[in-house]
């Protein structure tokens, strides 16, 4: 792993424990990005974040579950 990629992800990793231990209510989507759905990112989700749905639970392509398309 680049010294880069261990920058980014200790920043991030920091970033969101802080905003998962604030309790603000969130949905994270998923869109099989590759980043999204390496295992160390899938682990750290899976411990961190309550009601995680995985990558492969997430169905594609569903508008009716996609609160981007109509929120932002």
């Amino acid at each position: 792993m680049s010294i880069l990629a261990r920058m980014r992800g200790v920043h991030l990793s920091s970033s969101l424990d802080d905003f998962v231990a604030s309790g603000t209510p969130y949905t994270f989507q998923q869109d099989s990005a590759p980043a999204q759905k390496a295992k160390l990112v899938q682990s750290w989700l899976k411990k961190n974040v309550p009601n995680f749905w995985d990558f492969n639970t997430w169905p594609p392509n569903s508008p009716d579950l996609n609160p981007c398309d109509y929120y932002l």
